[in-house]
């Protein structure tokens, strides 16, 4: 060893010293956002009531469903329970429209969320209040479930982190299941056709920290309205939707295996600095030709579809298609129902299977958030077999 490379030896030394140090000293911070995911372990994810699903339906099957409610939907299904929960659930109107037939066809949803999308609200005849305000962290709430044999002598205790959310109105045909601190309902039923909806509007009563550390009996006594059936249990409708894929997902999830991989970053980086010699001349610089007209539209053409962003071709795609109707066949198309698809194919002469097919998979398309590419490749292919 030379005495040129011995400040090399130090510099990787002192580097290792301050890893273990920083790792040592470090104290990593709750993450406190609203999740209500099954996999998230945070305080308010929803780890321990979907792990605790088994105990409550006890011999059911137990499914998680990670589609939007439209795609997810079919008339077979009956006598089944679906559960949904997150802070503020966003159902587009053709989801609500599934939901209603799902519960009209004899099975049970069950919603725990502090607000609800106007569709919904305007059909069961219900309004809430506005409040998105917290009650103080320092003050002692309670939670009354209506029913003697499942509410408690005391209630149901909880000492921080709770909506102040209430039943505004309900409609004759609401049962009233439980109230807030304030004595206002907050949980509520009603029956639609050959099934019920349940509506609790306390998401955070159902995650990790009051599940753990409040009073858990408030969700597991409420989840008791739901009879033992085959449940579905919803991961579409979240606050925070992501899904880690990466291959070193669990290298990263183990401390000391995390450690040991950025340890290995650094001394990598170290050699490459330190160590690397030169193996090639300078690259010279070539001035790029410059872009044609017909060249930059076809660059702009295929930067979504290398960037992967299936979504906005779709998107753009579907908007091209809907105003070429619009100028070519003079057909309106804020409605893709019967009385469009016949009067479409009468006039571009297509069958209406073909457009039966196509805007269907437009309707479904446009309520996922991403697009596989076998999804874009066979919505492309009806949208070619129209231009024939």
């Amino acid at each position: 060893m030379n005495k040129s490379q011995i400040k090399y030896y130090i510099i990787l030394v002192l580097g290792i010293i301050v890893f273990v140090f920083i790792e040592q000293t470090y104290n990593e911070k709750l993450d406190w956002k609203q999740s209500f995911s099954k996999q998230d372990k945070i305080p308010y994810g929803g780890y321990v009531l979907f792990n605790s699903l088994e105990n409550l339906f006890p011999n059911s099957e137990i499914h998680v469903n990670k589609e939007s409610f439209y795609e997810f939907y079919n008339d077979t299904l009956k006598n089944t329970n679906y559960i949904i929960i997150n802070n503020d659930i966003k159902l587009s109107e053709l989801a609500t429209n599934k939901i209603l037939e799902y519960v009209n066809n004899g099975n049970n949803l069950f919603i725990v969320s502090a607000s609800l999308s106007k569709k919904l609200s305007d059909t069961l005849n219900i309004s809430l209040s506005s409040s998105w305000s917290f009650i103080n962290n320092d003050s002692i709430d309670t939670l009354t479930l209506v029913n003697p044999k499942l509410n408690k002598k005391n209630n149901y205790i909880f000492t921080n982190n709770l909506y102040t959310n209430y039943f505004d109105t309900i409609s004759a045909k609401t049962t009233i299941l439980g109230l807030n601190t304030e004595n206002k309902p907050n949980f509520i039923k009603q029956k639609i056709g050959k099934g019920n909806i349940y509506i609790n509007l306390q998401p955070l009563a159902f995650t990790n920290y009051n599940l753990l550390y409040s009073d858990k009996e408030y969700a597991t006594n409420s989840l008791s309205y739901l009879p033992n059936i085959k449940t579905f249990w919803d991961e579409y409708y979240k606050g925070y939707k992501y899904e880690n894929m990466s291959p070193l997902r669990y290298v990263l999830s183990v401390p000391a295996l995390k450690f040991a991989y950025y340890l290995l970053i650094f001394g990598l980086l170290f050699y490459i600095i330190f160590q690397a010699k030169r193996k090639q001349k300078a690259i010279p610089i070539i001035t790029p030709p410059q872009n044609t007209s017909k060249e930059f539209i076809e660059t702009i053409g295929r930067l979504s579809f290398l960037q992967k962003d299936n979504k906005t071709i779709v998107d753009k795609k579907t908007k091209f298609l809907l105003e070429n109707i619009r100028n070519k066949h003079f057909i309106k198309t804020n409605k893709f129902d019967d009385n469009f698809i016949q009067e479409l194919s009468a006039k571009s002469g297509k069958s209406k299977e073909l457009l039966s097919k196509l805007f269907n998979t437009i309707n479904i398309l446009q309520e996922k958030e991403t697009i596989t590419d076998t999804e874009l490749k066979e919505f492309n292919t009806f949208v070619e077999k129209f231009y024939e």
